[in-house]
């Protein structure tokens, strides 16, 4: 699917539509095990679904699986680009490739494709429709990374003057 998105050759809302008619069957599928094990991710596509889980929302679910098409597909389509010579943007071919093949992409299996299908990827627009994509995930990535340094240094704080405390009996 996010070959196809990249190329331009299928409509995000017939992915979607996709999606939602064989969502339970996906959630049940060896590739989707494969990935919550490999990954152990609590908030990604991934996680959501779980039919068994008490939170489980198909709508949900193709939600966040289609987030994360967006996001796989500005970050091959870049990855295409600069590849083929283009000037580098927000992010570094090596730092997409291994965000790709880190989830689970094919990357010189989906660029031999692209190479075959590719009109979306050279049209008007679409190379920033994509660097704005990768910015937003990079923010975000960002944001969480503060709130977890953010969290790490409180721990480590109240750790510090615990012992102060310990230390001064």
């Amino acid at each position: 699917a996010t070959v196809l998105l990249v190329a331009g050759r299928v409509p995000p809302a017939v992915v979607q539509a996709g999606l939602e008619a064989c969502c339970t069957t996906i959630a049940a599928s060896p590739f989707v095990a494969r990935r919550r094990e490999a990954f152990h991710l609590a908030s990604s596509w991934v996680d959501s679904m779980s039919p068994s889980s008490p939170r489980w929302d198909s709508a949900e679910a193709v939600a966040s699986l289609m987030a994360d098409l967006a996001l796989r597909r500005a970050q091959l389509g870049e990855l295409w680009r600069l590849r083929r010579g283009d000037a580098a943007g927000p992010a570094s071919a090596e730092g997409l490739e291994g965000q790709l093949s880190g989830a689970g992409i094919d990357v010189s299996r989906a660029l031999a494709a692209l190479d075959e299908l590719m009109p979306r990827a050279t049209a008007s627009g679409a190379r920033e429709a994509d660097w704005r994509v990768l910015e937003a995930h990079a923010r975000a990535e960002q944001a969480a990374s503060r709130r977890m340094g953010g969290a790490a240094a409180f721990a480590a704080a109240l750790a510090l003057g615990g012992m102060a405390a310990y230390a001064s009996q």
